[in-house]
């Protein structure tokens, strides 16, 4: 299930016009060790915490950045964000190697299966890439 939720925000990044190099997590996710190991390994980038409440604050960034913009500024989002935003280094969560491969094949899985949902021709037969992801699994306990 946990997966599931990730694999969906990594289909919803993967068709926006960057590539995150690290991504700082926030709210009630970012609290559980787990959401933050699993983001980390579907990314395949560093993630780390906000310190405190950082849904609230980020938005009110975001509301600097914009009003700013409309009045002639020209600072960027990572100008404005460095006073207010205190990341948890001790909660910092890197991709773990031994999972890319599985985590790569879950993700083309992902695709697959919600293309065939939406009726989208798939370069991909999700029934033989689960096949192939439980033997990779099976393989590596």
């Amino acid at each position: 299930m946990l997966e599931g939720h990730v694999l969906n925000l990594w289909y919803g990044f993967r068709r926006l016009p960057v590539e995150p190099t690290v991504i700082h997590l926030t709210g009630g996710l970012s609290r559980a060790p787990s959401w933050c190991q699993t983001i980390a390994d579907v990314f395949e980038v560093e993630t780390v915490p906000v310190a405190g409440e950082g849904a609230a604050l980020g938005a009110a960034i975001h509301a600097a950045w914009v009003w700013g913009r409309e009045h002639g500024g020209a600072a960027s989002l990572a100008e404005i964000a460095e006073p207010f935003v205190v990341l948890n280094e001790r909660r910092r969560a890197r991709p773990r190697a031994r999972y890319a491969e599985s985590c790569r094949m879950q993700q083309r899985l992902y695709v697959a299966l919600s293309e065939r949902a939406r009726g989208i021709a798939t370069r991909d037969d999700p029934f033989e890439l689960r096949a192939r992801l439980t033997a990779l699994v099976e393989a590596t306990r």
